[in-house]
C-alpha cells in the first residue's frame, strides 16, 4: 500500500513540474515580442477641421512603398478644378438709378506632384523618426473673362480678360515621427519645406466704354521667375499599410 502511495505522489511531482515546464515556455514565448517589420504598401489621409480626413500629399493618392524597413519611396499626386463663371447684379438708386450685371466666366486648374525617398532611423523603435527629400512640380493656370454692363442707361461697359500660368520645379524636404496604435495603422506627425524656382506669366486685357470719353483699350504683361524657399503647415495624420 505505501508502494502505491509512492508511485502515485511520484506521479503527481512529476506532473507538476512538467506544467511549470511548460507554463514558463509559453510565457517566455509572449514575452518575446516578434521583430517589427513594415507592410509594403500604405496610404496616408491627414487630419483636417474636427478630426475629419483629408489629403495628405495629394488630393488624388498619397502612397508609400517600403523597399526595406528603413528605405520607403513616398509619391503624392493632387489635380484641381473649378469653375470660376458667376453672375451679379447690383441697383444702383443714388443719383440716375443704373443697374449694372457682372458676368465672369473662366476657370482654375491645376496639378501637383511630390515624392521623396524616404529614411527611417529607428524602425526598430515604437516611435519611428523618418526623413525624406525628393523632387517635387506644380502646375496652375487660371482664365477669366469678366464683363460689367450698365443695362439701363448704357453710361459704362468694361470688358477684361485674365489669363495667368505659374510652374514650380523643385525640392521638397520633410521630416516627422509615426507611431504605430495598431499592427497595420499608424498615426503620424510632419514637418516640410520646399526650395522650388517659380515661372510666372500673367496677361490681362481690358475694354472700357464712357459715352462722353473715347474708347480704352489696354494691354497689361507681367513675367517672374526666381527662387522661392517656403515652410509647410505641420500635418497630422492616419497612415493604414496593407
Amino acid at each position: 500500500m505505501k508502494k502505491n502511495y509512492s508511485i502515485i505522489l511520484i506521479l503527481i511531482i512529476i506532473c507538476i513540474s512538467h506544467l511549470e515546464l511548460l507554463l514558463s515556455q509559453e510565457t517566455d514565448s509572449t514575452d518575446k515580442k516578434a521583430p517589427f517589420h513594415f507592410n509594403k504598401h500604405s496610404v496616408q489621409f491627414r487630419f483636417v477641421y474636427n478630426f475629419s480626413l483629408s489629403d495628405f500629399q495629394g488630393s488624388l493618392l498619397s502612397y508609400k512603398y517600403h523597399f526595406y524597413d528603413k528605405i520607403a519611396l513616398r509619391f503624392g499626386v493632387g489635380v484641381g478644378l473649378q469653375d470660376l463663371s458667376t453672375t451679379e447684379e447690383k441697383t444702383n438708386l443714388s443719383g440716375d438709378s443704373s443697374y449694372i450685371t457682372i458676368e465672369s466666366e473662366g476657370g482654375r486648374n491645376g496639378i501637383d506632384i511630390i515624392s521623396q525617398i524616404v529614411y527611417y532611423f529607428t524602425p526598430e523603435k515604437e516611435i519611428k523618426l523618418y526623413a525624406g527629400l525628393g523632387p517635387c512640380y506644380s502646375y496652375l493656370e487660371v482664365k477669366e473673362d469678366i464683363s460689367k454692363i450698365d443695362t439701363i442707361n448704357i453710361v459704362y461697359a468694361s470688358i477684361h480678360e485674365i489669363s495667368s500660368r505659374k510652374y514650380d520645379y523643385g525640392l521638397s524636404m520633410i521630416y516627422g515621427v509615426e507611431w504605430f496604435f495598431r499592427k497595420n495603422m499608424s498615426l503620424l506627425g510632419e514637418y516640410g519645406f520646399r526650395f522650388y524656382y517659380r515661372e510666372l506669366r500673367y496677361e490681362e486685357k481690358g475694354f472700357t466704354y464712357y459715352p462722353d470719353q473715347p474708347d480704352r483699350f489696354y494691354i497689361d504683361n507681367i513675367e517672374s521667375n526666381g527662387w522661392i524657399l517656403s515652410s509647410e503647415a505641420v500635418k497630422f495624420g492616419l497612415s493604414i499599410y496593407f
